[in-house]
């Protein structure tokens, strides 16, 4: 959602499909709403961001015929990576470069 300095409030949703809990794939995905609900010219005074539902991978069956096998596969292995990192040495041990922004 987004909230507009003159009180307006705009409220889109989008589902990932499939499921997931990957970071990257969650980061298009919030560009992807922003891009919707941002439409007006007005400054914006707050943004949020709700992910529900997450579904991590052991608990959901991957794709057999998809064309984005290998990209998907590389996101898990990516994010396995970063988590193995972040589990070891603390969850400020290792940062996307596309958070910092939000900080």
């Amino acid at each position: 959602s987004i909230d507009y300095s003159d009180g307006f409030r705009c409220i889109r949703q989008k589902k990932a499909n499939p499921p997931t809990a990957n970071d990257m794939a969650l980061f298009d995905l919030a560009r992807q709403v922003l891009d919707l609900a941002w439409f007006r010219r007005v400054r914006i005074r707050h943004i949020r961001v709700i992910f529900d539902r997450l579904i991590f991978p052991p608990a959901h069956q991957l794709e057999m015929f998809s064309q984005n096998v290998e990209k998907n596969r590389r996101r898990i292995s990516l994010m396995e990576a970063i988590d193995s990192i972040r589990n070891r040495f603390g969850d400020h041990a290792i940062r996307i470069g596309k958070t910092f922004a939000c900080q």
